[in-house]
């Protein structure tokens, strides 16, 4: 038989464990905290460091808990909702450093990046890999093919 992970177990069975008490104790504050208010937060753009800090648990005991299999296609909607505000956070950065001073433009363009970097996680729809296909004139696309290319540099020696 399969032992259960302290994440499959109901709240009750969570007070009855005794052998990982801390496991149980964090496992029982986030219970406390709600799904729902957690994906809440998600969607509000809320890092998982934040949240985790607020609930008084470790982020990787969030972590497995919002992405177990029972809840990781509520958590996985909640983050790609949450990208619109992580960009409109850099913005907001970038809005705000107002003035000439060149290193708080720099730090405001660093943390819009990062904020554009975590919404293109959360959504890939956000990212700047674009994938090209080649097609042919019935719009099929191609085969690859390979190719050797030989580069001889002119070194104007004639």
């Amino acid at each position: 038989m399969k032992p259960k992970t302290a994440i499959s177990l109901t709240r009750e069975q969570l007070l009855a464990a005794k052998p990982r008490k801390r496991v149980t104790q964090a496992l029982l504050k986030i219970e406390d905290a709600s799904f729902e208010k957690i994906l809440n937060q998600i969607r509000g753009g809320a890092a998982m460091s934040e949240i985790a800090a607020e609930l008084g648990v470790h982020v990787s005991t969030l972590s497995r808990y919002v992405n177990d299999p029972a809840r990781i296609a509520e958590t996985t909607a909640a983050l790609a909702a949450s990208s619109e505000q992580w960009l409109d956070k850099g913005l907001r950065e970038i809005q705000n450093a107002k003035g000439f001073d060149h290193a708080e433009v720099q730090r405001a363009r660093a943390f819009a990046q990062e904020c554009a970097r975590r919404a293109a996680i959360r959504n890939p729809r956000y990212s700047d890999k674009a994938a090209i296909q080649l097609t042919d004139g019935d719009g099929q696309p191609l085969p690859p093919q390979q190719a050797i290319v030989v580069y001889m540099p002119s070194n104007n020696r004639d």
